[in-house]
Parts: C-alpha cells; structure tokens; sequence
C-alpha cells in the first residue's frame, strides 16, 4: 500500500504543478516557471516509459536466442522460466508507443487537433497533463496481454493475499480520489466546494439513490446476460474467468472484501473518470479509457461489457451526478460479490 501511495503521490505533485503552470497562464504570466516544470516531469516519465519499452524488446530477443536457451538450460533456478510463453516484442510496444502518444499531444498544434473531437481547451496545461496521462493506461492491457492471462493468473495463485490485496485496494482508490480532487484544482485554482461543484459530487436524494441501486442491479444483469450469450456463441474465454476469479477471488470471502471492490472503486474510480475526466474528454472517450483501464479481462466480450456499463455510469453523471454513478457502480460491484460470497460459502449457484 505504502508503495502505491508513494506512486500517486508523484502524480499528485505533477497535476499541483500543472494547476499552478494553469494558474499563471489565466493570469497571462509568460514563460512560467511552473509550467517549464510541469513539461520537463511529464516528458521524462514518458522518455523513460519510451525507453523501458525498447528495452523490452531487446531483452525479449536476447531471452530468445540461441545463446540465452543454453544458460537458461545449465542454470537450474532458471529452468522453470519459459521466455516463449511471453511476447516481450508485445510488452515493449505497449510501453514506447503510448509513451510517443504521450509526448505528441504535449504539443499545443496536437491538441488543437485533438480539441475538434474532444471538448478539451488546447491552451490548457491541465488538459495537456491529462491527456498525456490518459497514454499511460494503455500499458496495463499490452503488458497483460504481453504476459498472458494463463501467466498471470498462475503467478497471482502463488502470492495473492487477501488482506494485503485489500488494504492496496484501498490505497489505490485513495490515491485516484485524491487525483481527482487535485487534478480539477483542489489546493491551486479552486477552494474545495468548487472543486466538489466540478465534479459533481453532491448530496443525493432518496429517488436518486434509488436510481442508483435499481441502475446497478440492471447493470448487472445485462453484463451476466451478454457474457452468457457469448459463451453459448463460443466467444467466452475461459482465461479470463480463470485470472478474474484469481483477481477479484479474495474480496469474496469476507463482509469487507466485498464493501472493498465494491465501495472502494466506485469512490476512486467514479471521481477521476466520471467526475474529472469526463466533461472534458466526453462519454465515449471516457469509457473506452475506463474499459482499457481494467486490463485483466484482456480483449474479451468482458471488456466490451465494462465499455457498456461505462457509458451507462457516464449517462448517470450527466443526468443526475457523480454521486449517483457512484452509488450505482457500487451497487454492481457490491452485488456481484455477495453473489459470488453465497456462492462460496453456501454453495449456492446463480
């Protein structure tokens, strides 16, 4: 837990930059200080993603040579380590593309480009910052596809411990809600209630979190409806039931696991896509970033439901409030455990 908090607390002080650079922008002071700052840190984390994923894939075809099997062969701690069953040449693309996409919308002629589809302000330091992070959740699927679901879910049966996962849960959404916050000027341009005015979140009332319940329960059943019609179709993948059971498999096993998956990331999770990212980057866009960020289905019908219920939380945001998209993923999250917490502890089938 210590470990991602120290990683969002990076992200935390690049987004406070971002906003102060912003800031001096709006009071048209040139050449900020601030905002020089702001484009030397984003360009470094994107050089060194740039050159981790070249790396990658030198090392994948140094792995894979002739004179690698024979050292991977007389070492015996090594044996159990098959480099085949790893597309390293995948991973590293996953990296360095991503990371160029992240450079290039740092330029403001990109942006102007960009701004003709996504309703973002091209001058802005802010929208700059975050469309150059928005490149970083698409590493998560290549590395996962990279490693594959067999890989990881028997790497995760070996070191997965439910209380350590839960805590880190926790940490991370911690971490979002507080990038969130920071992200649309919390500490810099804005005082906290218009910080929380932007991004929607506000006391709901009793209909809306009726909404919110019935809309996450519906929600649901259209995911199990499309992912039943896909197998009966023969596109399930049964990796990805195999690496999600060994994800999400220790929050079903206690009260607070499953208030965890399901509370924690609709808190986290709700306040940066729906909350900051949304009236910015739009409903489709956002979604899609949603839908890549949970990587571990790999590209599945399961990644194509998640797009789904993505754009029905962004719909909610907009209809009502982030609060109510939140009462509603919680509601799925929420649910779907505790069904998979009877089925566990009773037996009991759904």
């Amino acid at each position: 837990m210590v470990g991602v908090l120290a990683i969002f607390f990076v992200f935390w002080m690049i987004m406070l930059l971002a906003n102060k650079a912003e800031q001096e922008r709006q009071k048209e002071i040139p050449r900020s200080t601030f905002l020089i700052l702001t484009y030397l840190v984003v360009g470094g984390l994107h050089i060194m993603l740039f050159m981790g994923g070249i790396a990658t894939q030198l090392a994948g075809l140094a792995l894979n040579s002739a004179d690698s099997a024979d050292l991977l062969n007389n070492n015996p701690a090594l044996q159990t380590f098959d480099p085949t069953s790893i597309n390293f040449n995948l991973i590293g693309l996953g990296l360095w593309i991503p990371a160029l996409f992240g450079l290039i919308v740092l330029l403001p002629p990109v942006r102007r480009a960009i701004a003709k589809l996504l309703p973002i302000d091209p001058e802005s330091v802010v929208h700059a910052v975050a469309l150059s992070f928005a490149t970083l959740i698409l590493p998560n699927l290549f590395v996962t596809l990279g490693v594959g679901l067999e890989n990881l879910t028997e790497s995760l049966a070996e070191t997965t411990d439910a209380t350590d996962l839960i805590l880190t849960t926790w940490g991370q959404n911690f971490g979002l809600f507080v990038l969130g916050l920071i992200g649309v000027g919390w500490l810099t341009r804005r005082p906290l209630g218009k910080v929380f005015a932007r991004l929607k979140l506000q006391m709901v009332s009793p209909m809306e979190i009726l909404i919110g319940v019935g809309s996450g329960i519906g929600l649901l059943i259209v995911l199990a409806a499309l992912l039943a019609i896909s197998d009966a179709l023969g596109l399930g993948d049964p990796a990805v039931d195999a690496l999600s059971e060994e994800l999400y498999g220790p929050f079903f096993k206690s009260i607070v696991g499953i208030l965890t998956v399901g509370v924690a990331a609709a808190w986290g999770e709700e306040t940066v896509f729906r909350g900051a990212l949304q009236p910015k980057f739009g409903r489709m866009f956002t979604s899609l970033l949603f839908a890549i960020t949970h990587g571990n289905y790999g590209l599945s019908m399961t990644t194509v439901g998640i797009f789904l219920v993505g754009y029905a939380l962004g719909y909610l945001r907009d209809r009502y409030n982030t609060t109510t998209s939140m009462v509603t993923h919680a509601t799925f999250n929420c649910v779907q455990a505790l069904l998979a917490y009877l089925a566990l502890q009773y037996g009991i089938g759904f």
